[in-house]
């Protein structure tokens, strides 16, 4: 039988490059709050809002993994909008996964965690999941947040947790300005197939953390832990320039 995966955030940017290339790869359950994606035929949705545990521990029940992707997705005021959605939301994710006994979580991260470093033509020199964070928002920071809840529910409670720092998957964007900033893009198909290798990754993963992006000539970051799972991106920047 397919893996039961219970997603949140179906409607913003990532879940809409994901689920058209996902197609019926999973059997879904959705959570989402302000608009629903055109979704496979028999998906499960549930309307809700990742501030309330309840309905999160809801959503986790019987799935065999979570996917959590609601978040605000980039700079707004701290205390009204990224604590209540990026920080209690992450802990509540974690939470609701442990508590409906979700044997994996897959932890949508953030590139900008390491935005404060260069493109760089050199995979071996490119930053990875070692190097030191260089966060270049709060977004960013709450992204850190979210990754050393991973790690503490990993290591307390014995989740499998996945954190995907994930590039820049605007398509439309990248076509349009290009530049170096647009060297931390991923394609759609690329990005739904990084967090379908860590969906499906071994049992035996416990705890992983992985930048994700295609394979440009100067990226930002390495991607070898996701590599090492199985994951080889098929697209690159410049051939959509």
């Amino acid at each position: 039988m397919k893996p039961l995966v219970a997603l949140t955030g179906p409607g913003g940017r990532v879940g809409r490059a994901i689920l058209p290339v996902w197609g019926d790869r999973y059997r879904l359950r959705l959570l989402y709050r302000n608009r629903l994606p055109d979704v496979p035929p028999d998906t499960e949705v549930m309307r809700g809002d990742v501030t309330d545990l309840e309905t999160l521990t809801e959503l986790c029940r019987g799935a065999d993994c979570l996917v959590h992707l609601a978040a605000h997705p980039g700079e707004a005021d701290f205390t009204s909008v990224l604590l209540p959605n990026n920080v209690v939301g992450a802990y509540h994710a974690f939470e609701a996964a442990r508590r409906a006994g979700v044997p994996r979580v897959i932890f949508a991260s953030s590139g900008q965690v390491g935005g404060g470093y260069p493109p760089c033509a050199d995979p071996a020199a490119r930053a990875d999941e070692n190097s030191l964070p260089r966060p270049i928002t709060l977004y960013a920071c709450t992204k850190l947040w979210g990754e050393a809840l991973g790690l503490h529910y990993s290591q307390i409670h014995g989740l499998s947790v996945i954190c995907i720092r994930m590039g820049w998957c605007d398509d439309r964007e990248v076509v349009r300005h290009g530049g170096d900033e647009a060297n931390c893009w991923i394609s759609d198909r690329d990005l739904a197939e990084a967090l379908a290798i860590a969906i499906e990754a071994p049992a035996e993963v416990r705890y992983l953390l992985s930048y994700a992006v295609s394979d440009n000539a100067r990226a930002l970051w390495n991607c070898e832990p996701l590599r090492r799972l199985g994951w080889q991106p098929q697209d690159r920047l410049e051939d959509w320039l």
